[in-house]
């Protein structure tokens, strides 16, 4: 096996590791299972002190109790994130639901362990996939060119940088503007890092999500105030009191939501629901949209008001298709990523496999890069990344280049003869790999669907397909 950051990842597996839970049975052991596993264990009974634990250095992971008495871990989470964002945290409870796994990681979890735990061996299986998470996390920061976590250097994300860091240390509101999967928390994530709230709470929402639980929500319950109101709820904007709350696709909310969005923004108060008492509030409003809301505005599907309140800063989140010369640098970045995740030693992406990455038009932007080359790294024979081992639609890519309006496209930099030549070699190797993909490798058949006789299909494959 190849010398590469992920074998040292490998034999480096062992890390620090701080468990939190006020059960003392469950602290020893979690303390047993993992000190067992080779790793040095921080036992800790409540999430405050957890808090002031974890800036220490040297810890690589959180294991943490979900439901604990004052400060829960889930109200924990986004803090810690903040404070330390290259630690990852895994959540674990005894009264696993859906939505407390989807709350937490949303907040930034790592992943979710339900108690009594199914293994012992899937506690240290999930506990080592973190610490190598946050080993590679750790040794990109030399070699990837990034800010405050985003990765990047094309002139659109310089550009973007240096917005980030003018609006960064203002209190005013700031609208996010980007596709899906651009990166949209993680500009809401460096503002608030850049800020005078940076040791304050960071607080997510997808507004979306929550639009049926909008008031208890955001503004919280007091017990008994509603059927399965069973204790008292803090709101998001409580939560994130002195700090920053980041409304993520704002767009999507009710006219009715809007109202009382407007509402706290102008008066700075919040009342939980079931209360007579209003609490005063000191939040600095991030919000994003994938969606055009000025437009939304003339349609009356957002209210005019609300938009001008948030629309003091717009900040644009530029499409992958925008930077495609940052697409080598993302797409090295999560394969030592993907890597870590699944303890698989993929170091290298061949040529052809990057052309392809860097002529696809990635609709769903820096999320579908992500996906894709995790989906490389699990379906990769060895250490490197080949064209087979990506997605149809982005191993086809490169022959699309020629489309109109794509001006970065590998084959324009070519000659006429040479782009035609290369291109006639793109289309027949994919075209025919396609076919026989379809077909389970039924030559016969193939053939058939492309209306060539058996004898001439076969000196096509011949000719350009150099992988048979």
């Amino acid at each position: 096996m190849p010398e590469t950051a992920l074998t040292v990842l490998a034999e480096t597996q062992p890390g620090t590791v701080l468990v939190v839970d006020d059960e003392p049975l469950m602290l020893t052991a979690c303390d047993r299972i993992l000190r067992t596993a080779g790793h040095k264990v921080i036992p800790v009974d409540n999430a405050n002190w957890a808090l002031e634990v974890a800036g220490e250095e040297g810890v690589d992971a959180v294991l943490a109790d979900i439901r604990m008495p004052g400060l829960t871990g889930l109200e924990a989470l986004p803090i810690l994130k903040h404070r330390c964002p290259e630690v990852e945290v895994v959540m674990m409870t005894g009264y696993a639901t859906l939505e407390e796994a989807v709350q937490a990681m949303k907040a930034g979890a790592f992943d979710f362990l339900a108690k009594p735990f199914e293994s012992i061996e899937k506690v240290t299986r999930v506990v080592g996939q973190a610490i190598a998470r946050r080993r590679a996390r750790r040794g990109q920061t030399s070699s990837i060119p990034c800010f405050a976590g985003i990765v990047g250097q094309s002139p659109a994300m310089q550009e973007l940088f240096r917005l980030i860091e003018r609006v960064a240390s203002t209190q005013s509101p700031v609208i996010i503007y980007g596709e899906s999967g651009t990166g949209k928390e993680l500009v809401a994530r460096a503002i608030h890092q850049f800020s005078l709230r940076q040791n304050r709470p960071f607080v997510t929402v997808n507004c979306a999500a929550i639009e049926t639980l909008f008031e208890s929500e955001f503004f919280g319950h007091e017990k008994g105030s509603f059927t399965g109101a069973v204790s008292r709820h803090i709101g998001l904007f409580e939560s994130a009191d002195q700090g920053t709350i980041f409304l993520d696709e704002i767009g999507e909310i009710s006219n009715y939501s809007q109202v009382k969005l407007l509402r706290v923004i102008e008066e700075g108060e919040v009342k939980r629901v079931g209360s007579n008492h209003t609490a005063k509030v000191n939040v600095r409003i991030l919000a994003a949209s994938n969606r055009d809301l000025e437009a939304a505005v003339r349609r009356g599907e957002f209210r005019q008001d609300l938009f001008y309140r948030l629309h003091v800063v717009p900040v644009r989140v530029p499409p992958l298709r925008e930077r495609v010369g940052d697409i080598p640098l993302l797409a090295r970045h999560f394969l030592v990523l993907a890597g870590a995740k699944f303890q698989k030693p993929v170091a290298k992406i061949a040529p052809e496999a990057l052309a392809c990455l860097q002529a696809s038009l990635w609709p769903g932007n820096v999320r579908e890069l992500e996906n894709a080359m995790e989906r490389a790294v699990i379906l990769a024979a060895d250490d490197t990344i080949r064209v087979q081992d990506l997605p149809a639609e982005i191993a086809l890519a490169e022959y699309g280049a020629l489309i109109p309006g794509r001006p970065e496209a590998p084959l324009l930099a070519l000659s006429y003869a040479q782009a035609k030549d290369r291109a006639l070699g793109f289309f027949h190797q994919r075209y025919l790999r396609g076919l026989l993909l379809k077909t389970g490798g039924n030559i016969a058949r193939a053939a058939r669907l492309s209306g060539l006789d058996r004898s001439n299909f076969r000196r096509l494959i011949k000719r350009w397909d150099s992988s048979r």
